[in-house]
């Protein structure tokens, strides 16, 4: 069966978890899909939606400072998350932090429509080699106007060189707690040409992947 994008990007983002009887399971949305978010004794369901509250999924690096906030109040200690989760967190809301200040810098830049005001914003946050090439981004979103690709690009670019998103830890993590998502593609099977759906009529069962 021919797997569409977005089952890709759940089979790549599922953390691998040891052969384990998983004794707890809550229902968690996935990118939009449903999963059973799975864990052994001795954590709660409680403790699970604590993980997936504060996974990446669930704290993204939006271009919104509005959504921005919103994935740092999320990431603010709970009794009910792990603590080996502690590195992830610490990592993530500092990524977080880090893409608020440059997109309120680079809302103010815009505004002011002055690449020198970009660049001494965005300097403590970027190696000065990439400085360079950001500042010249800038610059040409400038030239492009209201293009909302040259501006995408830019948040791409800095993306690239602002330093880890915490994800690696995050799935580090989740094997060490043998937790894992499980979940289901049914919604996806319409779309399917008949020869490409699957012969069950069940859906695909995601296997965990490592990350």
């Amino acid at each position: 069966m021919k797997l569409s994008p977005a089952q890709i990007l759940l089979l790549l983002l599922a953390p691998l978890a040891p052969e384990c009887a998983f004794a707890g399971s809550v229902q968690v949305m996935l990118f939009g899909q449903p999963c059973q978010m799975q864990g052994p004794d001795p954590l709660s369901e409680v403790q699970l939606k604590a993980i997936h509250q504060v996974s990446p999924e669930q704290t993204p690096l939006a271009d919104s400072i509005q959504a921005l906030r919103s994935s740092l109040e999320r990431l603010k200690p709970s009794p009910d998350t792990p603590e080996v989760l502690g590195r992830y967190i610490e990592q993530r809301a500092k990524a977080v932090g880090t893409r608020i200040a440059f997109e309120e810098a680079l809302q103010a830049a815009r505004k002011a429509r002055s690449p020198q005001q970009f660049a001494g914003a965005i300097q403590p946050m970027v190696h000065p080699r990439r400085l360079k090439g950001l500042s010249r981004q800038f610059e040409k979103a400038l030239q492009a106007g209201n293009s909302p690709s040259a501006w995408e690009q830019i948040r791409l670019d800095f993306a690239e060189v602002s330093g880890p998103d915490g994800e690696e830890d995050f799935h580090r993590a989740l094997r060490k707690l043998k937790v894992a998502y499980q979940c289901s593609f049914e919604s996806f099977e319409d779309d399917q040409p008949p020869s490409e759906a699957p012969s069950s009529g069940k859906g695909l069962q995601q296997t965990p992947a490592n990350h």
